[in-house]
């Protein structure tokens, strides 16, 4: 009895499956017959006169990948590279965004952006008017720079002829200083008569011995008159003291006391201290070699 039961029920339920899967497949329309409503997203925009541009966009644009439609709500994310939220990783509104290739991104942003072609012409613009701003400001300055050029050698010309007029008047300066060196006796000389050039060397040479007496003087330490008594014997003996010339060579001198002073003390300006001291020695009890400042030096 059992056995029927069990067999009756199987049988009863493979019956109902039947009926159900008729019921389900056979007599319901195909899918698809019938169209469900569908969440559009263009539906966000209001269907209202100027808009229908967008509209069409946003029916036509992509649901999926990286670059969402407009009107559509994402969640906030955070980008790993720059650490801000509102943006992902690959979105043009990263500091970091790195273009991939530039192809695919030109064809993405042609296809994506309404405003690609305004932009593009915009930066075309820009970049025009900024080659004839450039191109302006250099035939300004090549026309600065000829002026500049034609002015900076005016100032060269204008400082060559400082330079001349500060050397002329430093010429100027030294000549003056060279006759002030002269004596006042040979201004006041020239100034009462028109001396000749003899006349005035004279005059110098005058000085010039006077100075080289004082000189040997204060150097040996004795009286300039016992100088000058050794020089007039040198005169008279006509030997000249002289290292180029050697000691005891005979000199011709003028029969002029004073010229032949002056030829002696010029002849001998390389005799030393010593030799002068030695003379003095002779002449006197006192020795002037102890008073003497160094024996190798010359006189002038």
């Amino acid at each position: 009895m059992k056995r029927n039961t069990t067999h009756t029920l199987q049988n009863s339920a493979t019956g109902v499956q039947k009926l159900k899967h008729v019921e389900t497949f056979y007599e319901k329309p195909p899918p698809g017959l019938i169209k469900e409503e569908e969440v559009k997203p263009e539906d966000c925009i209001p269907d209202a006169p100027g808009n229908e541009d967008a509209r069409e966009f946003l029916a036509h644009a992509p649901t999926r990948g990286l670059w969402m439609p407009l009107g559509k709500e994402v969640k906030v994310m955070q980008c790993w590279r720059c650490k801000r939220y509102g943006h992902r990783t690959g979105d043009k509104e990263c500091p970091f965004f790195i273009k991939g290739n530039q192809k695919l991104e030109q064809f993405r942003v042609a296809h994506e952006d309404p405003m690609y072609d305004i932009i593009r012409e915009n930066k075309r613009n820009e970049k025009e008017t900024r080659i004839e701003q450039l191109r302006k400001l250099l035939q300004d300055t090549t026309s600065d720079s000829s002026t500049d050029s034609d002015s900076s050698s005016c100032h060269a010309h204008k400082k060559k002829k400082k330079k001349k007029e500060k050397k002329k008047k430093k010429k100027k300066k030294k000549q003056k200083k060279h006759k002030k060196h002269k004596s006042k006796s040979t201004r006041k000389m020239g100034k009462r008569k028109n001396l000749s050039e003899f006349e005035k060397g004279q005059i110098v040479m005058a000085r010039r011995l006077d100075q080289s007496i004082s000189k040997t003087a204060a150097l040996v330490r004795c009286s300039r008159s016992a100088v000058v008594s050794i020089y007039q014997k040198w005169s008279k003996e006509g030997t000249v003291v002289n290292r180029r010339q050697g000691h005891g060579q005979p000199r011709l001198t003028d029969a002029h006391e004073e010229r032949q002073l002056a030829c002696v003390i010029r002849s001998n300006r390389r005799a030393t201290v010593s030799q002068i001291a030695e003379e003095v020695n002779a002449g006197s009890d006192r020795k002037v070699s102890e008073y003497t400042v160094h024996d190798g030096s010359g006189l002038f």
